[in-house]
């Protein structure tokens, strides 16, 4: 990789507009993964989301994250008004340590199968990287 793709965005252009556009990847994330689980729950899919979820959903729930977790960091590599790379692996990286966050308040609290945020935490910087590369494979980099 060269120094272009990952530099820091501070560098590179507008911090606010930097922040944004991580801003902006974690709300699609959110919005989305929130109201898949909503929308398993209504249609009798799965528990409510404070109910303990059976490993099969954990994992159908792990797909459809991860495929969320790529198309949110190709967001904000879109949305950057430089070094896309670097601004999808900055909000994978931020999504890192909040997913060691809920690991730790997860196995702490007993609140369910412990590989799933495990898991999730794993998957977040290669979903990230394929975000940013997506991106950059449009802009033919």
């Amino acid at each position: 990789m060269d120094s272009e793709t990952v530099s820091s965005p501070q560098k590179s252009g507008n911090i606010f507009v930097s922040i944004l556009a991580v801003l902006a990847g974690f709300v699609f994330s959110a919005v989305t993964s929130v109201g898949t689980d909503l929308g398993l729950h209504k249609a009798g899919i799965a528990p409510a989301l404070t109910e303990h979820w059976p490993d099969k959903l954990l994992a159908v729930a792990t797909i459809y994250r991860t495929i969320y977790g790529v198309l949110s960091s190709w967001i904000t590599a879109r949305l950057a008004p430089k070094t896309p790379m670097g601004h999808a692996l900055i909000g994978g990286a931020i999504g890192t340590v909040l997913g060691i966050a809920g690991v730790v308040v997860n196995i702490q609290k007993h609140m369910g199968a412990n590989w799933y945020p495990i898991a999730l935490v794993i998957l977040t910087m290669p979903t990230a990287w394929l975000g940013g590369k997506l991106r950059l494979m449009q802009l033919g980099k």
